[in-house]
């Protein structure tokens, strides 16, 4: 994605600036505190030919045009301004993917406007008790002490090895970050005094109580969630993802992404679009429920394909590449892939499938078949 592809559209908090580049079902990209849109740059070019992705740019510290002095810009208040985004484009079936600070606010919208969003998308962001993340708990004074912003915003854009430190914007990556891209994310608060009167409302708003409310407004929501989670951040943890999968209940499905911290998207794009395409492949996904498990006595009893029951499950795709998404996505969690995805035109002229296997043996196969005249 590239300048060329900005649009502004008016909102009541202001005016936002929003790229968006594909065709297909809705994803719509959230950054986090003092990032643009461009950290999900190398995702969503994996992604155009099979979606619409559309990326807004926030208030949360590099965005160039401050928005309305009135506008209410903390957290809950840009879950609105995102809310009142897709209402003006009029989306639906929208799928939200979050990331850092963007995580809370798409939980947000996942869980109170659940109008217009079907799916949640989180890859490694504040949740629970974690908020904001060890370390970097003087985001929450930085707003109350006079000049302190300005000073941090002055620092990070003239001294190169600062912005680059392991207790900044290296904290957060695995592979590193170009240095002109920090400095394209920094400059917006350092030169701006707008900018930052709308980060330091959205500073002022942090508070864990929040965080650890939604888990519970999302499992009431019932929209489906997955947490794309990068194996490797000692900030937000596995353990945390694990225990925020279990706080939003039946309707949560953690998939581990390796090699990664939490700025998945540039550590492993190639893991994440992938998992992103699985996850919003037609029909969605639907995951069983503790209450549905086997029984006690039969716990240890592999799956017989052979026993009369269940043969195996059938997912159909509406593209060969849902397919060729679906079987990525198996392989890369660990699932046994049984065959590959290939033309099966013995069975039915123009099918094309994928066969793999779920950890108790059950056989799951994804195909496509070309609609009938």
């Amino acid at each position: 994605m590239n300048s060329s592809d900005n649009k502004t559209v008016t909102l009541p908090q202001g005016r936002v600036t929003y790229r968006g580049v594909g065709a297909g079902p809705p994803i719509i990209f959230v950054h986090g505190l003092f990032l643009n849109g461009t950290i999900w740059d190398k995702t969503i070019e994996r992604l155009t030919s099979h979606r619409r992705c559309i990326v807004p740019e926030l208030p949360l510290g590099a965005h160039k045009t401050p928005l309305n002095k009135e506008a209410d810009l903390s957290l809950t208040g840009v879950a609105q301004l995102i809310a009142d985004f897709l209402e003006e484009l009029d989306l639906n079936d929208v799928t939200l993917v979050g990331l850092d600070f963007g995580g809370v606010i798409a939980q947000i919208v996942a869980a109170r406007h659940t109008e217009r969003v079907s799916r949640l998308v989180l890859t490694n962001c504040d949740a629970l008790e974690v908020c904001p993340a060890k370390g970097f708990e003087y985001l929450t004074w930085l707003p109350r002490v006079p000049l302190a912003t300005w000073t941090l915003a002055k620092l990070m854009h003239h001294v190169g090895p600062l912005r680059r430190h392991e207790t900044s914007f290296a904290a957060f990556a695995k592979a590193p970050l170009p240095d002109a891209q920090l400095k394209d994310w920094v400059r917006p608060m350092a030169v701006s005094s707008g900018v930052r009167r709308d980060v330091k409302k959205l500073l002022r708003s942090i508070d864990a109580r929040l965080t650890l409310a939604l888990p519970g407004e999302l499992k009431s929501a019932g929209t489906s969630v997955l947490l794309a989670w990068g194996s490797e951040d000692e900030l937000f943890s596995m353990d945390l993802a694990r225990r925020l999968t279990a706080a939003i209940g039946d309707n949560a499905f953690l998939a581990e992404i390796p090699d990664a911290k939490t700025f998945v998207p540039h550590d492993a794009p190639k893991a994440l679009a992938s998992t992103i395409l699985a996850f919003t492949a037609t029909p969605p996904w639907k995951l069983t429920s503790a209450s549905q498990a086997c029984s006690e006595e039969n716990a240890d009893l592999p799956f017989d394909q052979g026993r009369a029951g269940l043969h195996h499950y059938c997912l159909s795709m509406e593209s060969r590449e849902d397919v060729d998404a679906l079987a990525s996505f198996a392989s890369e969690i660990g699932a046994r892939i049984v065959r590959e995805p290939a033309p099966q035109d013995d069975w039915f002229p123009g099918m094309y499938s994928c066969l793999f296997e779920d950890p108790d043996g059950i056989r799951i196969e994804a195909n496509h078949i070309p609609k009938r005249n």
